[in-house]
């Protein structure tokens, strides 16, 4: 397993704090979906995870290591990052941009390997687009680009997957297939997943671990029951709700408590 965790992190950009101090501990094996309102430094905590960012103070470990002072290609062969709206080059195929994802695990002069097309043929079906694979990406629907792109990161074969908003501008059918996939990854792989959702629902039904961002700062981190309160939902999103159980899955639901015939 790879374990990833901030300690005291203060990060931001052009000297201006975004994210201010925060101890965050990635559990092993889970699905943690990071939660808040627009702004809060959702992403930019993510970033920093990736190497994206450098904190200003603070450290962000992997492994129990600094992860700036990680080589670039050990830290990618642990950590594999979909960004938000990630744009394909023109005419690419499926498989092509799957085997992208092996990039971290080329070496000069080596010949693509059996490896290689094992991981890239696992990942197609892994996300079921074996029988597209030599589709051209910009020609696919949202939900099967966002897979592709899912695939990808998997023939990365890292032990830890970090999306930022996966599920951003799919329908909710999409939605539901992308959250199911990465449930799957997750149980049958036994794939770490990060993940910043917007959708409380969502993080709720599908995540292990969550972990509340409110102006910088972590307001709650922990099992979804935990987390998703009345009162965290006012003091995070400034939002009058109920928290009921999910008739399906028995996980908290956030229903606004305001609306036609609801309170204001």
């Amino acid at each position: 397993m790879t374990r990833l965790q901030t300690q005291h992190a203060v990060i931001g950009y052009g000297g201006t704090p975004i994210v201010r101090g925060v101890d965050v501990d990635i559990p092993d094996g889970r699905i943690t979906a990071i939660v808040g309102p627009n702004g809060c430094g959702k992403s930019t905590l993510l970033r920093a995870l990736v190497r994206l960012l450098t904190p200003t103070s603070g450290t962000v470990l992997l492994d129990g290591e600094d992860i700036h002072r990680v080589p670039t290609r050990e830290v990618a062969r642990r950590v594999g990052l979909l960004p938000q709206s990630p744009i394909a080059p023109a005419g690419i195929t499926v498989k092509e941009l799957v085997a992208r994802g092996r990039t971290p695990h080329q070496k000069v002069l080596r010949p693509w390997s059996a490896a290689d097309e094992t991981a890239v043929m696992s990942a197609l079906h892994s996300t079921a687009l074996t029988d597209i694979q030599d589709a051209v990406v910009d020609e696919l629907s949202g939900g099967q680009r966002q897979r592709a792109w899912i695939a990808m990161t998997l023939a990365q074969d890292t032990p830890l997957m970090i999306l930022d908003e996966p599920t951003t501008y799919l329908d909710i059918a999409h939605q539901y297939d992308v959250m199911d996939l990465l449930h799957r990854l997750n149980t049958r792989q036994e794939r770490t997943i990060v993940m910043v959702v917007h959708d409380l629902h969502q993080a709720a039904r599908y995540a292990h671990h969550v972990i509340a961002m409110r102006d910088g700062e972590v307001a709650a981190a922990g099992a979804p029951g935990d987390v998703f309160t009345e009162e965290l939902i006012r003091d995070v999103f400034s939002l009058e709700a109920r928290v009921l159980a999910d008739p399906v899955t028995g996980t908290p639901m956030v229903v606004p408590a305001h609306g036609p015939g609801g309170a204001r």
